[in-house]
């Protein structure tokens, strides 16, 4: 029994209650504290789990996209650059 627990037993003891029952009240508030306190611990974490997937996906997102811009650039100067070869023009030269 903890502190607050055991202090809660003899408040009962003082007001007349019988030692049994005064030791099952005492428990039954110290657990119910114990309980509170877990399920604000669960949904603490479960709030810190959905944070940190956010920002896994944010971070995969941007190395994603970072990773895909240089091909992404060099595709687009190799389309870009007008003294290229093309088919098209090839086809309707003169032979």
């Amino acid at each position: 029994m903890s502190t607050m627990g055991r202090e809660v037993y003899d408040a009962f003891r003082a007001a007349g209650v019988p030692d049994e029952k005064a030791a099952a009240a005492a428990e039954a508030i110290e657990a119910s504290r114990d309980e509170g306190w877990c399920r604000h611990l669960e949904q603490e974490l479960l709030r810190v789990d959905g944070r940190v997937m956010l920002l896994t996906w944010m971070v995969g997102f941007n190395l994603a996209l970072t990773g895909c811009w240089p091909a992404y650039s060099s595709f687009t100067e190799l389309v870009s650059n007008e003294d290229d070869f093309h088919p098209a023009s090839a086809a309707s030269a003169p032979r």
